[in-house]
């Protein structure tokens, strides 16, 4: 039993509560910077090929983002 509580003191409790969300937090930051990375790329070109292309790629990251918050909420509502 002695060594099961070995290493649940309080820190290490307090460094794991906070990981799961710290990384999500972390992983829609990505998003969010790749998506205004996408933005940014597509005002500067003139190419309607690339463009439809960045467009594409930023409509499938803001997917995967909203499917993240989307199960964020859920497990906030739960």
């Amino acid at each position: 039993m002695l060594s099961l509580d070995l290493f649940a003191t309080r820190f290490e409790k307090e460094l794991h509560e906070g990981a799961v969300d710290k990384l999500e937090q972390r992983l829609i930051d990505n998003l969010n910077a790749e998506m205004q990375d996408l933005l940014q790329r597509a005002r500067e070109t003139k190419d309607t090929k690339h463009k439809k292309s960045l467009q594409n790629q930023f409509e499938k990251i803001k997917a995967k983002r909203d499917e993240i918050l989307k199960l964020i909420l859920q497990k906030l509502l739960s």
